[in-house]
């Protein structure tokens, strides 16, 4: 399995190589809702910076998100944010939020990552990560989650340099997030998306991941999507 261990960093990191949340947890693209005038127009605002700060804070967790790959096999994938206690990150101390992610497949041994992730509150910001095999990275704001944002809206989240280990020593990849809200096909609800292009130092290929989760006007998180974009396929989990 550890060819969808996509990247070295937390899940909304947008999202998560676990989640790595797609991680770093694990980590690729949100389907659209249906196209034409089958899709129910929604003109509702969405609360993108209440909807991460109550799952980071609260916890929440997806299990039996499923994906087929191009050769039949059925992937399961797990994520789950837990709270973590306050904790001291570059110098500064940090809110924590725990991510574990879980991936198998017939004939294969479940795989599990984890990650570490800190952030702060009001606005909510992410500034790294450190996985459970030492891989660690650092956040660059670039940008906001909205707080109003409607169905088609997008806008810059951060950059992200990937390190070996606590030392920075060797980089070993760069990425850039960003935020988007998607169609859910509803005129309630919309997927909140956070996207990842990340490429690992000395390749010439992006490796996409799209962290999805389904939220209300008021910010509720009830549902969750991945999309890992490989150099070879696409894997949509949801």
């Amino acid at each position: 399995m550890s060819s969808y261990r996509l990247q070295r960093s937390p899940a909304w990191m947008g999202a998560g190589r676990v989640l790595a949340l797609a991680t770093p947890l694990l980590f690729a693209a949100c389907g659209g809702g249906g196209g034409g005038d089958s899709t129910p127009v929604n003109p509702n605002s969405y609360d993108l910076d209440a909807a991460m700060t109550r799952a980071y804070a609260n916890g929440a967790s997806f299990t039996g998100l499923k994906a087929t790959a191009s050769n039949g096999a059925v992937i399961t994938l797990g994520l789950t944010l837990g709270a973590g206690a306050d904790a001291v990150f570059e110098g500064t101390l940090r809110k924590v939020s725990l991510q574990t992610i879980t991936v198998s497949a017939p004939g294969l041994a479940t795989e599990t990552t984890s990650a570490t992730e800190y952030y702060s509150t009001t606005p909510f910001r992410t500034y790294g990560s450190i996985d459970d095999a030492g891989n660690y990275g650092l956040a660059s704001a670039t940008g906001n989650l909205p707080t109003a944002a409607r169905v088609g809206d997008t806008g810059p989240l951060s950059t992200q340099v990937f390190y070996a280990d606590a030392s920075k020593a060797t980089v070993t990849m760069n990425a850039t997030n960003t935020w988007e809200v998607q169609s859910d096909g509803t005129a309630s609800t919309a997927w909140a998306c956070s996207k990842t292009v990340a490429r690992e130092v000395g390749s010439a290929a992006d490796l996409v991941q799209n962290l999805c989760f389904r939220i209300n006007t008021a910010g509720d998180v009830s549902a969750a999507k991945f999309t890992m974009s490989l150099p070879t396929e696409t894997l949509e989990f949801k």
